[in-house]
């Protein structure tokens, strides 16, 4: 578990500056901590999963921008490297993607896809009509002819039981509503 340490005196640091701290691992300024769960709370606004993945990779970028400055290479052109390696790596990405077709009225590799996303959730059990819901309410607000969706449009509230809007039947099957009880204390 991550822990705040308060050094009596570190040559690189203020004296009583905090830094977090794992054990077997090496210390992170504050500053450079907060930066990352900026990074981490943003990554799980935007998207909802994939935040300690985020944090790996930028922990791992920032290891070696610091091997780089000690090289005596600028800031600055290490921050231009990292940009032209972005542009470099989404233009792969461009190259290798594939695209899907599918319709309104044939949305199984969307299904498919949202049953993937849901695997690694504690919903996982329910993943099939999780990802029904999320597919319905998202093509509920989806811009077809402009291929946008406006996420503000959907909100998820977490009532145990009640009808959905996007069907007439509850949501939750009887035992997932007593799953989620139990979860709740």
């Amino acid at each position: 578990m991550p822990t705040v340490i308060m050094p009596k005196h570190d040559p690189e640091r203020p004296p009583g500056s905090p830094c977090i701290s794992q054990p077997g691992t090496r210390r992170i300024p504050t500053q450079i901590a907060k930066l990352l769960v900026e990074l981490s709370a943003s990554q799980d606004d935007e998207i909802g999963d994939g935040t300690t993945g985020v944090v790996v990779l930028a922990g791992a970028l920032l290891e070696e921008a610091e091997k780089l400055l000690d090289m005596g290479i600028h800031p600055t052109r290490i921050a231009h490297g990292y940009e032209r390696a972005a542009e470099i790596a989404v233009a792969h990405l461009e190259e290798i993607c594939d695209t899907i077709d599918w319709t309104k009225d044939n949305t199984d590799v969307l299904l498919q896809t949202a049953t993937t996303t849901l695997n690694s959730k504690i919903i996982n059990r329910f993943q099939h009509q999780m990802a029904k819901i999320a597919v319905d309410a998202v093509l509920s607000v989806a811009d077809l002819e402009r291929k946008d969706v406006n996420f503000d449009l959907i909100k998820m509230e977490g009532k145990v039981g009640i009808a959905s809007p996007l069907r007439c039947n509850p949501i939750f099957s009887s035992s997932l509503s007593f799953w989620m009880q139990r979860s709740l204390y």
